[in-house]
């Protein structure tokens, strides 16, 4: 099972990506859904996603930022970036906080579908990587597992 996390300030996107995880993603469990960037990060330290989908401009802390806080806290997790900004300096400091991909509003779902696979591969191949060792020192990482999906369409 792979832990998805979803920060977002509008109601209509949180909604539209909750839908296409549950029904397009079975292998994934929707942790949470957030408006805002704080709840989002008191919540990860708490219980931690492995995938994180965040907007970049939010009340209160952007998403930049957050993903900044959430690197401090040393888990290994995949941030991926959907945003209505499509400027290069955004996209330039995602990548230097280790965003994998950046996709624009509105969703291409192929495009999100093909990100999310991607970011699962990276999960399980640090699972693979995890040492028994670490995983006694943090029991909240979860057990190794495949999977994979083949299935892009997706209709509101």
């Amino acid at each position: 099972m792979y832990r998805i996390m979803i920060v977002d300030d509008e109601t209509v996107m949180l909604n539209t990506l909750k839908k296409y995880i549950q029904e397009r993603l079975p292998d994934c469990q929707l942790i949470g859904q957030y408006r805002t960037a704080m709840e989002a990060l008191e919540s990860f330290k708490k219980e931690p996603a492995d995938i994180v989908l965040i907007d970049i401009r939010m009340p209160e802390m952007d998403g930049l930022e957050f993903i900044r806080q959430l690197n401090l806290l040393n888990i290994h997790y995949i941030p991926i970036i959907i945003s209505s900004y499509g400027e290069f300096s955004y996209a330039k400091t995602a990548m230097s906080l280790g965003v994998i991909h950046y996709l624009l509003k509105p969703i291409d779902f192929n495009e999100l579908h093909q990100a999310l696979l991607s970011a699962i591969q990276k999960v399980e191949q640090h699972r693979i990587n995890f040492s028994p060792a670490d995983h006694q020192q943090n029991p909240k990482k979860l057990k190794n597992s495949k999977n994979t999906y083949s299935d892009n369409r997706f209709e509101l």
